[in-house]
């Protein structure tokens, strides 16, 4: 059960000896401590080894990360990828957020956190990696699960001049078998980052928007 600092504060009041099943406050009144509901977290919220993500499937604790191979067939047939990120297994030393990526990437990042460097880090820092690796002239293909309305919403806005499409549930396979999996019961969006649109924005850029690329650089340097 995961407590709120109010039920912590109370649990901290109980009376050294005093029988867990009765626990009473420095005035002498119980404490409902045990009668409060537990509080649920969003998965974001958790430590990294309590994350979903790595925990494994609810019903067979299997991970079901890797990429359907007719997937990356189509994806790669258009792209023609050059570099994994984020491969599995991932080779001793390996550190997709570091190192240089190729000409043309695909990349499937965590759905959870992990720990890098120290520091506990989601979806941004690869989001943030992918930019800096596209302002070099790069493409890179990001896979990452969001709501369905949010990706009819971008198609609503957007239409044909967002580099988004919608992969629908993919359903991953796993690691420890290649079994197919359920879905992630969420749309898979592909964001493309294509070098070509790179190049006409930066002719397009405002100077605040050279500013905010340059402070996603110095970021990514002091991570």
């Amino acid at each position: 059960m995961i407590l709120t600092p109010a039920q912590h504060r109370k649990l901290a009041e109980i009376q050294p000896g005093q029988p867990a099943e009765y626990p009473l406050g420095r005035d002498g009144h119980a404490l409902e401590l045990f009668d409060l509901p537990p509080i649920v977290q969003h998965q974001s919220q958790l430590a990294p080894e309590l994350n979903k993500f790595h925990a494994g499937n609810g019903e067979d604790g299997k991970h079901y990360w890797l990429t359907p191979p007719e997937l990356y067939a189509e994806l790669d047939a258009e792209f023609q990828f050059d570099f994994d990120p984020c491969p599995y297994p991932k080779p001793d030393g390996f550190d997709g957020l570091t190192c240089e990526w190729g000409q043309s990437n695909y990349v499937n990042p965590p759905f959870g956190s992990i720990i890098h460097q120290g520091k506990k880090k989601g979806p941004t820092a690869w989001v943030r990696k992918a930019i800096i690796e596209w302002r070099k002239g790069k493409r890179v293909v990001l896979v990452y699960p969001v709501d369905k309305w949010v990706l009819m919403l971008m198609d609503a806005i957007l239409g044909d001049h967002a580099q988004v499409r919608n992969l629908g549930d993919v359903r991953w396979l796993a690691t420890e078998d290649r079994s197919v999996g359920k879905g992630t019961g969420r749309h898979i969006a592909c964001f493309i980052l294509d070098p070509r649109m790179n190049e006409l924005g930066a002719r397009c850029l405002t100077d605040k928007g050279h500013s905010l690329l340059n402070d996603l650089q110095q970021e990514n340097d002091h991570e």
